[in-house]
């Protein structure tokens, strides 16, 4: 993996080089920024500017940037654009995120995103926009390695080899019995450290309590914080295995609920567009 070598850049700087129309060095610093950077700034400019810089994001970063971003300003940006670019856009997103952004598309475009799906993602899809956006089944990505307690770590390595990969932020691998029931973790670390011939089920952890789907995210993000987790597994009514939450979508709880704070401190709402005209 090459060095990132883009660099911070000073909000008020941008706004400088907006306000005088500076076109190319406006280019310049957006391509310089992370997707989260630039959800930042977009957040924090007033709509016209926010236009003028989303022009600037390159296609293939539209996606991550969208992900990145509060429910308003992400609905607002998906207003202006037709069913071709937000296609593009949502292209290989992860189901997690797309489930973010499908709630702020207008009913014609969702379907034709969720029909441009493979049908297993599709189905995957559905679960994750079944549960509410503010519980543990809404923040889930549904897509997790799952291993069998009675498998090899021989065969545990063989089927990642096959898979070709991790998800992100992946330090244990689920495991799971028969019935795809949830019953504990397999670090990464015990899997790479111990004998192949070893069973799953003799270095697992069942420590790890699954989060019920239907968790508040606040709870969610307690738990993380309490346990110095990265990642949890989700489970239904029955233990089944349905998905796992990152430390990324917990971050975005937390981001969430201190905006919500400020807000409510300054007298305004969640809804209210801070940089609406004042009417007197």
């Amino acid at each position: 993996m090459e060095p990132d070598t883009r660099q911070d850049v000073d909000l008020g700087q941008l706004n400088e080089a907006l306000d005088q129309g500076a076109h190319t060095e406006v280019e310049q610093m957006v391509a310089g920024m992370h997707p989260a950077e630039i959800a930042l700034v977009l957040e924090s400019l007033p709509p016209t500017k926010r236009n003028a810089v989303w022009e600037l994001v390159e296609d293939e970063e539209e996606g991550s940037v969208l992900a990145e971003l509060n429910d308003e300003v992400r609905s607002g940006l998906l207003g202006s654009m037709d069913t071709a670019e937000v296609l593009a856009a949502t292209e290989g997103m992860d189901l997690d995120d797309l489930a973010d952004v499908v709630a702020d598309l207008p009913e014609a475009i969702t379907s034709e995103v969720i029909d441009s799906l493979a049908a297993s993602d599709r189905e995957r899809l559905e679960v994750v926009l079944s549960y509410g956006e503010d519980t543990a089944g809404g923040l889930m990505n549904p897509d997790t390695v799952a291993v069998r307690r009675h498998f090899s770590l021989n065969e545990v390595l063989q089927r990642l080899r096959a898979i070709g990969g991790l998800p992100d932020n992946t330090l244990s691998l689920f495991v799971v019995d028969r019935n795809e029931h949830y019953v504990g973790t397999l670090p990464i670390t015990k899997l790479v450290a111990s004998g192949p011939d070893i069973k799953v089920e003799d270095v697992m952890d069942t420590s790890l309590a699954g989060i019920h789907v239907n968790t508040p995210d606040n709870e969610v993000a307690q738990i993380f914080q309490d346990k110095d987790l990265v990642t949890a597994p989700v489970i239904n009514d029955d233990g089944l295995l349905m998905g796992q939450i990152t430390i990324d979508d917990v971050v975005d709880v937390i981001r969430e609920q201190a905006d919500h704070e400020l807000l409510g401190k300054a007298g305004l709402d969640e809804e209210d567009d801070i940089f609406a005209p004042v009417v007197t």
